[in-house]
């Protein structure tokens, strides 16, 4: 608790400051109470009624009083400096000398009441203390209780000052208001010092002001941070030493193929291993991607498992042991040498079935390749396959004869190699008995006779393709073999306008590489059920009796009206025409055969190519060749061939 001297010295400086006379007995507010704990008054707070210093704490180096002090100090010590400078004539000069102002603060008005820091006036304080005024008397009461103690007697008058210069200048130095009273022994320095007006230049005001705003609060500041920072080091690295030991450091035992080994915690097994040599195993070797052997120790090292689960040769280094793991390390695994992993086509294959003997060959499915898994080996180079990603779809040729199911009885007569000048001749008789009927001209013909094919397709018969040069197309090269059909389109379409891909091959010669060839140029390939062998020119009589004996429901006949003398084509067509009538059939063109079927793909009904699957090509069908003509030689048609 403060002492009356306490809060009578905190009265005084709460009077003065705001320019009241300073009363004795103030009341002591908590706020005099906190100042007493923290600083706040420099007299009271630090001093009993005997003047003697009182013990400073802690918090007492942050606080107000600490901050005034080291300023008076700083102050004190200019002003000795100074005097020292000058020397005795110091001494000598009037009490009344004007007063120097730093230019610094000339610029700023002077405050005669702040909240903060003040500013304290040299020349004034020392005149306070004689008991004079700066700008003119001071009173009584005022001289009482600046210059002279309690129990000294009272002082005689002093004369008045000396008329002192317009716009003196000041040296100010920013400081807090002083306590009411000095103390005898920390006042009496300064009070005799401030007795006489001490001259002072810019520069050594200066140099005052910075000495006085030294932040020597902040020295004790640092070294409280430098003891927390210490206890911070020192608190981590005891919990990274604890860290460490439970880690890293703390010694465990764990078992290698049945031994017991010692190690530490969470080492690596890969290190585990590298510090005894493996314990023993062999490294496996690494073999090409055909399985060639290319370096006996190029394989993995280890092959390990940890309790139950295998470890990856990846693993190893980031895999951790633990106090009783068990460890069970044998001989490294072979792998396999670097490589890169591509994708191939796997050529589709053929299944071409020509010999079951129907009348009409087409595409049953078109080939589709497959894709395969490739590696090739970056060290030996070599190619492997691996495995099949997507399996390829044959080339599918299949065959069969029409046969509707209707009840009734269906034939389609077809002629050959016209147009002649014996197609009128057989379009006559046909237009005659009311039939229709299929011709397979060959284009040289149509080229040669336009106005007899022209004919034949405005009488509502049915014109196709028999090639161009009726070439045996076996022995034609790819090329070759597609010029031979592709051309001999042409020459029908501009005369008939039909645009059908319906095809009969010379000699009906037409194997499994013709197919693969040229699968995208036809829609179908035609044969004959009755041969007429009316080639061999057997007379009228035998061609009439090899159709009638041979006629029944899907028939297709086999006659010519060109490529030689076809007059006995011509005298056994009508009773041939007038003979199957009467045996109940009807005659039907080839395409109309097919659609009272019904069982035909839908292209062969169109008489259109097979449609060329998305992944399968034209390119494709060629790259088939080879694998087709191995084929060839068992799938040869088994029909009867013609000149």
């Amino acid at each position: 608790m403060a002492s009356p001297n306490d809060r009578a010295n905190d009265g005084d400086v709460n009077n003065e400051t705001m320019g009241q006379p300073a009363e004795r007995g103030g009341h002591q507010t908590p706020e005099h109470v906190e100042e007493l704990h923290f600083g706040g008054s420099a007299r009271g707070a630090y001093y009993d009624d005997a003047g003697n210093p009182r013990q400073r704490g802690f918090f007492w180096r942050f606080s107000r009083a600490a901050r005034e002090e080291a300023q008076e100090k700083a102050h004190e010590q200019a002003v000795r400096n100074e005097r020292e400078s000058q020397g005795p004539q110091a001494e000598r000069e009037p009490a009344g000398r004007p007063e120097i102002v730093d230019p610094v603060k000339t610029a700023q008005p002077k405050a005669t009441e702040t909240t903060g820091p003040r500013t304290r006036d040299v020349f004034a304080d020392d005149a306070v203390a004689r008991g004079e005024s700066v700008r003119g008397p001071v009173p009584a009461q005022a001289k009482s209780a600046k210059s002279v103690p309690a129990e000294s007697a009272p002082a005689a008058p002093k004369p008045a000052p000396a008329p002192r210069p317009a716009a003196p200048r000041r040296i100010s130095l920013p400081v807090f208001q002083p306590s009411s009273e000095p103390t005898p022994s920390a006042r009496s320095a300064q009070s005799a010092q401030s007795a006489q007006s001490v001259p002072e230049s810019p520069a050594t005001a200066k140099a005052a002001i910075s000495t006085a705003l030294a932040p020597h609060g902040w020295t004790v500041a640092r070294k409280c941070v430098v003891i927390v920072l210490t206890m911070v080091i020192v608190a981590a690295a005891t919990c990274t030493g604890f860290w460490m030991w439970e880690n890293r450091l703390r010694p465990i035992t764990v078992t290698v193929n049945g031994e017991q080994v010692n190690t530490r915690i969470n080492t690596s097994i890969a290190t585990l291993l590298s510090h005894s040599d493996g314990f023993g195993t062999k490294a496996g070797r690494m073999l090409s991607v055909t399985g060639k052997t290319l370096d006996e120790n190029g394989g993995e090292r280890y092959s390990v498992t940890l309790g139950s689960t295998a470890i990856k040769s990846s693993d190893l280094a980031a895999t951790r042991l633990t106090d009783g793991d068990a460890l069970f390390v044998k001989d490294g695994k072979d792998v396999t040498e670097p490589h890169t992993v591509v994708k191939a086509a796997i050529p589709f294959g053929n299944d071409i079935n020509l010999k079951g003997g129907g009348t009409i060959q087409y595409v049953e499915q078109q080939g589709v390749d497959g894709v395969k898994e490739q590696w090739v080996g970056k060290k030996s180079k070599e190619t492997a396959d691996k495995k099949v990603l997507k399996e390829p779809v044959n080339f599918k040729v299949t065959t069969k004869s029409p046969n509707p199911q209707d009840g009734k009885k269906y034939i389609a007569l077809t002629f050959d190699d016209g147009p002649s000048k014996y197609t009128q001749d057989i379009l006559n008789i046909l237009n005659e008995k009311g039939v229709h009927a299929t011709f397979f001209n060959l284009s040289e013909q149509g080229t040669e006779f336009p106005d007899q094919e022209k004919a034949v397709a405005a009488a509502g018969n049915e014109v196709a393709s028999h090639s161009v040069s009726h070439k045996y197309l076996p022995k034609l090269s790819r090329d070759d073999l597609r010029n031979e059909i592709n051309n001999s389109f042409a020459p029908i379409a501009a005369n008939t306008g039909a645009t059908g891909r319906m095809f009969r091959s010379p000699y009906g010669a037409f194997e499994a590489q013709q197919w693969v060839d040229s699968t995208d140029l036809i829609s179908m390939n035609v044969l004959w059920s009755i041969d007429t062998e009316d080639w061999r020119r057997p007379g009228p009589d035998k061609i009439h009796d090899a159709v009638l004996n041979h006629a029944k429901n899907g028939s297709i006949v086999l006659m010519h009206d060109g490529g030689g003398d076809r007059s006995q084509d011509v005298d056994a067509l009508p009773r041939i025409i007038d003979d199957l009538k009467n045996e109940g059939f009807t005659f039907v063109t080839v395409s109309e055969l097919i659609k009272l079927d019904g069982t035909f793909p839908q292209h062969v009904t169109d008489n259109q190519p097979v449609p060329a699957d998305a992944s399968a090509s034209t390119s494709a069908s060629a790259s088939a060749s080879a694998s087709a003509k191995s084929k060839s030689s068992a799938t040869k048609s088994t029909t009867a061939t013609t000149k």
